[in-house]
């Protein structure tokens, strides 16, 4: 039975200390140190009368967000991967699954439906959401929740640099064992949009492609002058996968007359993925 707004309210309930603590490992056996641990930040239950409600201004979508907080205190989260992640338990204490939706019958739950996830600067926290695409059912107190949340983690960097590097397009060259080529070198007249550019300034923009490293494990790139003084500024990245063969994407700011430098790459030497377990209830509140 779905519940209704006129009998619930629908709201965004704390509920700090609810979950037991859980520990953490990766799929290659290795345990971590410190103990992970997940517990509910916020629950969030939407009826079908309050999502298709114009004036309200809502766009949140039918169904049961439960909000996690996981707390790392071992190595740094690098990534939180959904495709590799899943829940398996995710009911009320009526018996209602809310997985599943009439009249498909066909489990899904949504990674960050309603805010991506967020990890957080020092890589030791991450919040996920976990959308549901039913409500509870009317008189329920509680949903159970049960899957595996999987992460890439690490907790050693190294970097490798290439003196007089030529910012030329069409340029490929070996940084250690990444491979770099650079793939375009765009002048821009920037027309203002941007605070921290000079209006009407002539910008240079050096796109990058890496292979041999895999590109989430990429902490930085960067040219630097003789001095080790930074020249660009990141304006972009992201990788692109074709025939199991996985190219990064790095797009940086340099200033107008920069034609060459030390090109820098830091990168997480010992990235591995985590595991983390969970099994927890939520008391919603209804």
């Amino acid at each position: 039975m779905r519940t209704r707004l006129a009998d619930h309210v629908t709201a965004i309930i704390f509920l700090l200390g609810c979950a037991t603590g859980l520990s953490a490992s990766d799929n290659a056996g290795h345990q971590d140190p410190a103990t992970t641990t997940v517990k509910v930040c916020a629950f969030h239950a939407v009826d079908e009368c309050y999502d298709d409600y114009a004036g309200m201004g809502r766009q949140a979508g039918i169904g049961t967000t439960v909000t996690l907080y996981v707390n790392h205190p071992g190595g740094r989260l690098l990534k939180f991967n959904d495709e590799a992640s899943t829940i398996t338990t995710f009911e009320d204490d009526k018996g209602k699954v809310l997985l599943r939706v009439a009249p498909y019958d066909i489990p899904r739950l949504i990674f960050g439906h309603s805010s991506p996830t967020t990890i957080s600067r020092d890589g030791h926290s991450a919040v996920i959401d976990l959308k549901a695409r039913d409500t509870p059912t009317k008189g329920a107190h509680e949903i159970s929740i049960e899957g595996t949340l999987v992460f890439k983690e690490a907790s050693k960097t190294r970097t490798v640099s290439k003196h007089g590097f030529s910012l030329e397009s069409g340029k490929e060259t070996t940084i250690g064992h990444i491979r770099v080529k650079i793939d375009s070198v765009r002048r821009v007249k920037e027309r203002g949009g941007d605070p921290h550019l000079d209006w009407g300034r002539t910008q240079v923009y050096v796109d990058l492609l890496t292979e041999g490293q895999d590109p989430d494990s990429i902490e930085s790139v960067r040219l630097v002058d003789a001095k080790g003084q930074t020249l660009s500024q990141p304006r972009g990245e992201g990788y692109h996968r074709r025939n199991q063969k996985v190219t990064g994407t790095f797009t940086l700011l340099v200033p107008d007359g920069v034609r060459s430098g030390k090109l820098e790459i830091a990168y997480w030497a010992d990235m591995r993925q985590l595991e983390v377990p969970v099994a927890l209830t939520v008391t919603a509140g209804l």
